[in-house]
């Protein structure tokens, strides 16, 4: 059974939009945005995918499930994001490892660890990294690397800090253990469904937790919900999506449910 009381404490002032796919999470924060003219500055985003693409110009691009994040940084000035991985991924050292270790990294692609470093999923994982605010591009270490040894090679000047329109942003890659480093701070939040359950569609080496029982999804409900509330976290705005792509379809009712109530709980 849902914890209600958890449920309304921590969403009773909330503006709160429920959307199929992804990338109506922008559309979710714009609203608010135009209707308090608020700024915000930190995004959160509990996801089995970053949905922050590195490395590219999004400038001349569609809005999508893969960069959505991009324009939240750009349109909204964030300055923070925080990715915070799934338990099913923290609590299964296979899959722990892929992340940890910076498997299957591509240079122009969705974001998935850090590119020149290692991460710990059990403690606080922050970079600080450069964000083009014309393009919309996020630029990564290995980026920033390879223009330093092409200048180099052609006895060019090289100072990332006097390119234009270029901004410091930080990136935190955490766990649900970690949320209490957000205390009292100010978020849009973004929760995807494949956050609890994932498919095994689309994800690194079919990465997934479908066999999940309803009875182990509605735990996983509670977990979440009490780690904001002991991590007293003020949530301005929040993003749920369904991501029918990543999420079985047996399992709809219960994120319906779940949405549905967080949505109700808001004044």
């Amino acid at each position: 059974m849902l914890n209600l009381n958890n449920i309304k404490f921590l969403f009773k002032h909330s503006y709160i939009e429920i959307n199929e796919n992804h990338n109506e999470a922008y559309t979710a924060y714009n609203n608010y945005l135009k209707k308090t003219n608020k700024k915000i500055q930190i995004l959160v985003n509990f996801d089995t995918h970053s949905d922050l693409f590195q490395n590219y110009n999004i400038h001349n691009s569609v809005i999508d499930i893969a960069n959505w994040v991009n324009y939240c940084i750009k349109e909204f000035n964030i300055e923070q994001f925080y990715w915070v991985i799934p338990d099913y991924i923290y609590n299964n050292s296979k899959y722990r490892n892929i992340y940890e270790k910076k498997a299957n990294l591509i240079f122009n692609s969705p974001f998935h660890v850090f590119d020149d470093e290692n991460i710990n999923l059990a403690k606080v994982n922050m970079k600080e990294l450069y964000f083009n605010m014309k393009t919309g591009e996020i630029l990564t270490g290995q980026r920033i690397n390879t223009l330093a040894s092409n200048c180099k090679l052609f006895n060019m000047p090289f100072v990332i800090e006097k390119t234009p329109n270029l901004k410091k942003i930080h990136i935190f890659i955490i766990t649900k253990q970690n949320l209490k480093i957000l205390k009292d701070k100010e978020i849009f939040l973004s929760v995807d469904a494949d956050y609890f359950c994932n498919s095994g569609f689309d994800t690194i080496n079919q990465i997934n937790n479908k066999y999940i029982t309803v009875e182990d999804l509605t735990n996983s409900f509670n977990g979440f919900i009490e780690s904001l509330v002991q991590a007293k976290i003020n949530i301005s705005c929040a993003s749920l999506t369904f991501s029918p792509i990543y999420v079985p379809k047996k399992l709809r009712p219960e994120f319906e449910t779940f949405f549905k109530t967080i949505k109700e709980s808001s004044n």
